[in-house]
Formats: C-alpha cells, sequence, structure tokens
C-alpha cells in the first residue's frame, strides 16, 4: 500500500508533465499537417481528455485516501495520512474544475460560446 502511495504521487507529476510537453508542439504540427482540424479543436479535445483523465485519477486518490482511513487500525498516523490524501484529491478536483470554468466563461466571453473548439 505505501508503495503504491509513493507511486501515486509520481503519477500526478508526470501527468503534468506530459500535459505541458505535449501541448508545447500543437502550434507548429497545425501549421505542417495538410487538412489538419483547427488548432484550437485539437487543443479542446487534448484538454477535454485530460480533463477526464484527472477526474479518474482524483477519485482514484479519494478511494485510496478512503481505504488508508479504514485499514488504519487505529494508528492516528495512518488516520491523518488518509485524511491529507483525501483532502487534496478534492482539492485538485476543485482546482482543475475551477480552471475548466474560467476557461469556459472565456471562450463565451471571446466568442459567445462555452464551446471553444469551434474556431468560428
Amino acid at each position: 500500500m505505501e508503495k503504491i502511495l509513493k507511486n501515486f504521487n509520481q503519477i500526478i507529476k508526470v501527468l503534468s508533465l506530459i500535459a505541458t510537453m505535449s501541448s508545447l508542439p500543437l502550434p507548429i504540427l497545425a501549421q505542417w499537417i495538410p487538412n489538419a482540424p483547427a488548432l484550437s479543436s485539437v487543443i479542446s479535445r487534448f484538454f477535454n481528455i485530460l480533463w477526464w483523465v484527472m477526474i479518474v485519477v482524483a477519485v482514484g486518490g479519494i478511494i485510496l485516501g478512503g481505504y488508508k482511513m479504514t485499514m488504519a487500525g487505529g494508528s492516528s498516523e495512518q488516520l491523518e495520512t488518509g485524511r491529507k490524501i483525501v483532502l487534496f484529491a478534492v482539492a485538485g478536483l476543485i482546482i482543475v474544475g475551477a480552471a475548466r470554468a474560467i476557461v469556459s466563461v472565456a471562450c463565451y466571453i471571446a466568442t459567445g460560446s462555452a464551446d471553444c473548439s469551434s474556431p468560428y
């Protein structure tokens, strides 16, 4: 269980790195690929997938923290560790949800539609 907990932190770091690094070449690739979909559509799809991955990771964190608290067996240290995992997973979910809401509001202000996948 401790190994899974240590790996969970590494998974979050790797997902963040992948999200950052994979979005960098998109403007360049959009110019090189003939008949490529609009860049905004590609970016929207990418972040839609990332949104669902983050939800799955957060729910996994909540389940892992709940399991840790349930199996604490009276150990206050284990109980506190589980509580922190749940707290950080919920906080991450709130932050990701707020970021998505901010982007939707910005798209609505800029284009008149909350869906930024269309260039028009």
